[in-house]
């Protein structure tokens, strides 16, 4: 079942790179874990059936699984660098809900009591 559904992912993946709509975004990097598992468990099964195929099989899941990794390891670090990922901005739907603070700022403690909590509602 695994198989069938990395054939699709594989399929989809080559279908929006030929209408050039492939985009990368951070849950990229959930595809490594589901390819190296299946070939941690077609190694497993190679070494139980002492199949050569299995063995090459699980080779180049785990060649696939290795590269896919540091693929996606340096777009994050390629993102990270650029100023596009893991960038803290304002928010706009919190803008306003914020208690102001005596400089006329948002984010301050002013009306709250110990823990946080707003004492004045």
């Amino acid at each position: 079942m695994a198989t069938a559904w990395l054939l699709l992912a594989f399929m989809a993946i080559l279908y929006r790179a030929s209408r050039r709509e492939l985009q990368w975004n951070p849950t990229w990097s959930g595809a490594v874990f589901p390819v190296c598992i299946l070939g941690i468990a077609v190694s497993q099964l190679s070494v139980e059936l002492q199949s050569p195929f299995l063995g090459i099989l699980s080779c180049v899941l785990l060649v696939v699984c290795v590269v896919g990794f540091f693929v996606n390891l340096s777009i994050v670090f390629w993102y990270v660098f650029k100023g596009k990922l893991l960038v803290v901005r304002e928010d706009r739907r919190v803008v306003g809900r914020l208690p102001t603070t005596e400089h006329g700022t948002q984010g301050g403690t002013q009306g709250m009591g110990q823990g946080g909590v707003n004492k004045s509602q």
